[in-house]
């Protein structure tokens, strides 16, 4: 949760200490804990996938997640499919899941390697994956 508060500050010296200090650990969440093959707490992967859609549309830091971006869709497709294949009230309780997944998807295929300024925000995009 601190890592979230902090990556998503305003503030120019708090984003300098992140990218000097705390870029590891966004691609540690980025890497494992949004991936459900090793992370097993709904709720950890979705704080951490709200983490890295706040990075993306926000900007400053989101050269970060965008270096990892072919693992990051690899792995969001795979997720995608998988969520939804659910019914039910398994498909429910994993809406908010697939939900931030599909932003991620979009706002990485907005995003070039250069990445520095903010994506726009998913709010603003067409509906191109809800099917």
């Amino acid at each position: 949760f601190l890592l979230q508060a902090l990556s998503t500050s305003d503030s120019a010296a708090t984003l300098k200490l992140m990218k000097e200090r705390f870029e590891s650990a966004i691609v540690w969440v980025t890497e494992y804990v949004v991936d459900d093959k090793v992370e097993e707490s709904p709720e950890l992967r979705e704080t951490a996938l709200a983490m890295t859609q706040r990075i993306l549309e926000q900007g400053t830091l989101a050269s970060i997640v965008v270096n990892r971006k072919s693992a990051m869709v690899g792995m969001a497709v795979s997720r995608v499919a998988a969520l939804r294949k659910l019914t039910g009230e398994e498909k429910e309780y994993a809406a908010t899941e697939l939900a931030q997944w599909e932003a991620i998807l979009v706002l990485l295929s907005r995003a070039d390697d250069s990445t520095a300024e903010p994506i726009e925000s998913i709010d603003a995009a067409p509906k191109i994956l809800n099917q």
